[in-house]
């Protein structure tokens, strides 16, 4: 696709952005538009009941990590998405927690320490509350490749019983494929972010097809 959107500068920041949009769609009144069907087969992917549900979406929200490195104390994080599933009376029914990643992996035990600043956060008042505890869920999205040690980190079971569900950019192509397998893809922003999704996965196993002093620097990590 030419003068594809995401292409200038798709960073982690702006995929969040991406993220919460498609998340919001849930809110639509319009039950038949596209980013509405879409929305709902991307949150049922992470496990997430969109039946009769509103969601409000924060971002990079703030989280007590309580963690000591050298001399410094580092007191606190950020989750890449923090989203609100709410009933029909407005109270919270569901949390989803997304760690997003493109070019990078996980760091500095993000998996473990993010679980446990969730759980502990004040205002989300869920440690303690097993239906609470239940319904939380922790999803890592990783485009391009994962390594194994990776997606084994992030499917360890952490305290509660938690871990993180790990959705790759093919299983989110999987939902384009069955969303608009009998209509035509006609939403702009939706088609803009199925090429690029297109494009990195070409763009990672291209060393498969590429001379290897042609190899670019996601050749590489593809290959190995």
């Amino acid at each position: 696709m030419e003068n594809n959107i995401f292409d200038i500068n798709m960073s982690e920041l702006v995929h969040d952005n991406i993220l919460s949009w498609i998340i919001r769609g849930i809110n639509s009144s319009d039950r038949e538009s596209l980013l509405y069907q879409f929305s709902v087969k991307f949150l049922r992917l992470m496990d997430i009941d969109t039946k009769n549900t509103k969601v409000i979406v924060k971002q990079q929200y703030k989280i007590d990590l309580g963690i000591k490195k050298g001399n410094e104390r580092r007191s606190s994080g950020y989750v890449d998405i923090l989203a609100r599933f709410l009933n029909d009376k407005g109270d919270v029914e569901q949390y989803l927690v997304i760690e997003d990643k493109i070019y990078t992996e996980e760091h500095d035990d993000q998996f473990s320490r993010y679980i446990k600043g969730i759980l502990d956060d004040k205002d989300l008042n869920i440690r303690g509350n097993e239906e609470k505890v239940k319904n939380t869920h922790f999803v890592y999205i990783k485009l391009g490749k994962i390594s194994n040690a990776s997606k084994e980190k992030a499917e360890t079971i952490y305290e509660n019983n938690k871990s993180w569900k790990v959705i790759s950019s093919k299983e989110i192509l999987k939902i384009f494929t069955d969303t608009f397998q009998r209509k035509p893809l006609n939403d702009s922003v939706l088609m803009c972010y199925k090429e690029f999704l297109i494009d990195l996965e070409e763009n990672y196993n291209s060393f498969s097809k590429t001379e290897l002093d042609k190899w670019s620097e996601h050749s590489i990590f593809g290959f190995f």
